[in-house]
This record gives C-alpha cells, sequence and structure tokens, in this order.
C-alpha cells in the first residue's frame, strides 16, 4: 500500500451556477412563499387585521388634534411671534417617524469618557502609582516564570 499526494489547483472557487454570467432557469418571476394565496390565513395576513388599522387611525387623530392648536410654526404663530420650542417628546416622535435623526449621539465614546469622572476609588489607587498598582497584581509576581515559558 503505497500512499501518494495528489496537489489539486483550484482556480475557480466560486461554482458556475453562483456566478451570475449564465441563467440556469427559465422561470424569471419570483417565487411565491405562500403555497395557496387564496387560503384564509394568507387573506387575512393581506387585508391586516382591523384592530391595528383602528389604533393607527385614533393615533393619527390625537396628532392632528394636538398639532391644531400649536401655534409654531403656522402663519398665525409667525404673526404672533410665538417661536416653536422643542421638547423630548418632539424629538422622540421624529425619531419613531423617521426624521432626521443623530443615531451615534448617544453613543459617542469621548463624551462618556468627558462624563465620567477619573477620581480613584480607593485608598490603594490613591495613594498609589499605576506602576505600584501593576507590579502588585498577582500575575506580576509569576512573569518571569511565565516568560521563561514561552
Amino acid at each position: 500500500e503505497e500512499d501518494t499526494k495528489v496537489h489539486v489547483l483550484v482556480r475557480e472557487i466560486r461554482p458556475p451556477f453562483l456566478d451570475g454570467r449564465v441563467k440556469y432557469t427559465t422561470q424569471t418571476d419570483m417565487v411565491s412563499v405562500v403555497r395557496d394565496p387564496t387560503s384564509d390565513l394568507a387573506v387575512l395576513a393581506r387585508k391586516g387585521s382591523q384592530v391595528v388599522r383602528h389604533v393607527r387611525e385614533q393615533e393619527g387623530r390625537t396628532k392632528m388634534r394636538k398639532r391644531f392648536w400649536e401655534l409654531a410654526g403656522s402663519n398665525i404663530g409667525n404673526v404672533l411671534g410665538v417661536e416653536e420650542v422643542k421638547t423630548k417628546e418632539d424629538e422622540e416622535e421624529a425619531a419613531r417617524n423617521g426624521e432626521d435623526v443623530d443615531y451615534r449621539q448617544d453613543s459617542q465614546f469621548l463624551d462618556l469618557m468627558k462624563k465620567q469622572k477619573s477620581v480613584a476609588v480607593s485608598e490603594f489607587a490613591k495613594t498609589k502609582t499605576i506602576s505600584e498598582q501593576r507590579r502588585a497584581l498577582p500575575v506580576f509576581d509569576v512573569r518571569q516564570e511565565l516568560m521563561s515559558l514561552i
């Protein structure tokens, strides 16, 4: 029994049916995910829920009622000199509606570091320098052994 090594050279790593140059099918339409589009569940899903539709209509009406009495930004408000004041509710509502929102504003690392206090918490941290604190760690005692093993 003699084992021989065979070297295989691979030049094309993408199979031809995934390449996209040649179409291997005659069907150009999308394949429907629903088996029976006339079934009760498929019809109800396509129509949508009446409860959800009713709730959305109510939210729209209450929003319009609130906006009706706001003078800021309207012609009458401009004549009377009413200035538009943005509240957190307006910003949250704008975020829900997908209007201009700075998504990175709340996740800025630099701002977080500025807000965080860099004051020593324990007495040990207050009295020792950083290098002395490092030397006090248990791993520092076995450092030489570790370096010799590596």
